[in-house]
């Protein structure tokens, strides 16, 4: 069980999203939604010192349960219908997170904008779908679209950002969580440059229009460049009319800036989910706004968390994660070793299916329960953990407890 989790922290990072078949029937517990942080305006900065952040778990409580279920049993809703926003963007609803799923998982450029056309929006900008698969750059490939809706008796703008899963290079962005190597860091600084990047592209398009409406969306490697591109718009536009939904969320950011409050912001966890749990939450890392934990078995979850006990030791810190040599050989530290972070990139080939190009490394090594992937294959019941079409039936699931 423990091979078969690591294997797959390693290697689904951000998977691209894909359907696939119900995974094998749940044991269901409801699930909870955070408890609200406190209210100062948010202020990204590089420089804060980082503190412990909360692991996720799923609750048992009516009132968690009735929690997630936001707007009651939920509408699944048809590909060319347009989202229906809740007045606040604070009050979360269950069927704008269906129709935010199924918006921002089309995947290719040209799939990802059928999506969007069929749900009525102009489609304004592609971005960086075209990337070479020798790019490691820290960016992600969005949609942009634009459409009116009706909004509180009133017929507003709103604009989509639609954020894009992983894809070629932008495995080894993933575990290039740090490139500072600063252990006082404040975010996964891949994804910020990531959402850095997204808002410059679209910030001359909303200039453009008065008082619009913005829904950001994105699944795993896309939901936490959407997670901190909430952050940036709350920052410069306020959160009034930015709805932010997030799905199979890699952590985000650390410390003093996990007490900022983001209201708008809603993280969909899939409790048996590894993506959900990297960065490695021990240095500190989680994500802005509320995790919205979905029901699912408690069991798998705790074996996961327990299973997370082998990354964690090999990264008591970012500066480890980057510059510790481990014994290819043997137990233990050593020059002609390998860090963790080199040997994430090595694997990578594997995670398009492709063999890894990795040296001989020894039983006894440090190192050698990251490679278990390579003799005894991936987990498959696990691999579907982190598929947005068991996200849907997962969402599903949690109307069941209103």
């Amino acid at each position: 069980m423990k091979r078969a989790i690591l294997f797959l922290l390693l290697g689904c990072l951000a998977l691209t999203a894909c359907a696939r078949p119900f995974p094998p029937a749940p044991e269901a517990t409801p699930a909870a939604i955070a408890a609200p942080k406190p209210s100062p305006s948010p202020t990204p900065s590089p420089a804060l010192a980082p503190t412990a952040s909360p692991v996720p778990s799923p609750s048992s409580s009516p009132e968690a349960a009735e929690a997630i279920s936001g707007d009651g049993p939920v509408h699944f809703p048809a590909p060319d219908e347009a989202p229906v926003l809740p007045e606040s963007s604070s009050e979360y609803s269950l069927t704008l997170a269906m129709s935010a799923l199924t918006l921002c998982t089309g995947h290719g450029q040209e799939p990802q904008r059928q999506v969007l056309e069929q749900a009525g929006f102009t489609v304004l900008k592609q971005q960086n779908y075209d990337k070479a698969p020798e790019d490691t750059s820290h960016t992600c490939a969005w949609s942009l679209g634009k459409r009116s809706i009706q909004h509180e008796g009133k017929t507003r703008t709103l604009f989509i950002v639609a954020v894009r899963g992983t894809s070629g290079g932008e495995w080894i962005s993933n575990f290039d969580f740090a490139p500072s190597h600063d252990d006082d860091t404040v975010y996964a600084e891949n994804f910020l440059f990531c959402a850095q990047e997204v808002l410059e592209g679209i910030r001359e398009e909303l200039d453009q229009e008065e008082a619009p409406l913005l829904l950001i969306c994105g699944h795993s490697r896309g939901a936490a460049c959407a997670n901190l591109l909430g952050v940036l718009l709350d920052e410069e536009r306020g959160p009034e009319d930015v709805y932010v939904y997030t799905f199979a969320t890699p952590a985000t950011l650390r410390g003093a800036a996990l007490e900022q409050s983001y209201p708008n912001i809603f993280n969909l966890l899939n409790p048996c989910d590894v993506v959900t749990l990297v960065p490695p939450l021990s240095l500190g890392y989680g994500r802005a706004g509320q995790d919205i934990v979905l029901p699912n078995s408690r069991e798998t979850a705790e074996s996961l968390q327990a299973a997370m006990g082998a990354l964690e030791a090999l990264t008591p810190s970012i500066s480890a994660y980057y510059e510790v040599r481990h014994s290819l050989t043997g137990q233990g530290p050593s020059d002609e070793g390998m860090t963790v972070f080199e040997l994430m990139c090595l694997l990578t080939g594997s995670f398009e299916g492709a063999a890894a190009s990795l040296p001989e490394i020894a039983p006894n090594s440090d190192l050698a329960p990251l490679t278990a992937m390579n003799g005894g294959g991936m987990d498959a019941s696990l691999l579907l953990q982190h598929m947005p079409f068991t996200y849907q039936t997962l969402m599903l699931a949690s109307s069941m407890f209103s």
